[in-house]
């Protein structure tokens, strides 16, 4: 899709190809990617997920994690490089420390790869890099418009099957609901 944006043929792998654009289309596919997972959307984000401490009293960071927050408001912890294991962990910041003795559960966004992804997000993904790829080769701003609408129908299919997924409307199910009818947020 992102050569094609340029005009160019397409090829049948993005792996070492040692051409100079389809290393580029990677690189942008791939920032693109991370960009989009990092909203959090119902495939790639688990809730009360539980995290053991390590052998050495650390909760450790899995390293395919976007982000991380505890599910408990009480647990004030953060995301931060621990220097003692050369690691991203999990840090205590009313305690000062790393150490933590039990489970830690946790509101976590996930990173897969390109292939490991729903085919709405796929497409939406590479209809995006596609658009900035053209936007940082060609600039051509006819080309912009023509994508923008690819783009667009592509967003709203996933979001179409993401809201399909979680079964929620404006009546039933939605934060904008609870907020309005229960006087509180989703939690």
């Amino acid at each position: 899709v992102q050569l094609m944006s340029i005009g160019q043929s397409p090829v049948n792998t993005l792996t070492d190809t040692g051409i100079k654009d389809v290393e580029i289309a990677r690189l942008i596919l791939h920032n693109t990617s991370r960009e989009i997972q990092d909203e959090s959307w119902e495939w790639n984000t688990d809730y009360a997920y539980e995290i053991s401490p390590d052998g050495n009293d650390r909760i450790l960071v899995p390293s395919n994690c976007l982000s991380i927050d505890p599910t408990s408001r009480a647990d004030d912890w953060v995301q931060r490089y621990d220097s003692a294991n050369s690691a991203q962990s999990m840090y205590d910041l009313n305690e000062q420390t790393f150490e933590r003795t039990k489970v830690l559960k946790v509101d976590i966004v996930w990173f897969y790869s390109f292939e490991q992804l729903p085919n709405s997000a796929r497409n939406y993904i590479a209809q995006l890099a596609g658009q900035k790829f053209q936007a940082k080769h060609v600039s051509s701003e006819l080309l912009f418009k023509f994508e923008e609408n690819d783009v667009q129908r592509a967003r709203a299919i996933l979001m179409r099957n993401s809201h399909r997924v979680r079964d929620r409307n404006l009546l039933v199910g939605g934060d904008f609901t609870n907020v309005i009818f229960h006087r509180r947020r989703n939690p």
